[in-house]
């Protein structure tokens, strides 16, 4: 249990601290530790044990589901701006900054999730 929560918590320093670098340095390797930070993150979070049994806790976790889906589209969307993006712009699609978009919204119901999920165990 200690090793799962270990795992998500250095991947979500990692996830943070390199996307607030990426905007300083746009190097190959910050993006890759974005993705690894994500990775980890977000497939701890999913593998956690769930003990919820109210309609409002299995609510919630689907809705970090479904977080952990928009952060992990946020570090491929940040991957696509480097290998893809000559493609996209001869198309006339930018896709230069929806990482960005894609990892606030994630963020947002992160945040939401995790304060709404510890109302819910303090009612039982």
């Amino acid at each position: 249990m200690m090793k799962k929560n270990s795992i998500m918590g250095i991947g979500g320093i990692l996830m943070v601290l390199s996307a607030l670098m990426y905007f300083f340095d746009k190097s190959i390797y910050i993006q890759i530790a974005f993705v690894i930070g994500t990775l980890c993150f977000v497939l701890m979070q999913w593998w956690q044990k769930f003990d919820g049994d109210t309609l409002a806790l299995m609510r919630l976790r689907k809705l970090q589901i479904i977080s952990g889906i928009f952060l992990l589209s946020s570090a491929i969307l940040m991957l696509a701006n480097n290998f893809v993006y000559e493609i996209y712009t001869y198309f006339k699609i930018d896709i230069y900054n929806y990482w960005i978009v894609a990892l606030f919204i994630g963020a947002l119901l992160q945040l939401y999730t995790i304060l709404r999920i510890d109302k819910e165990l303090q009612k039982k």
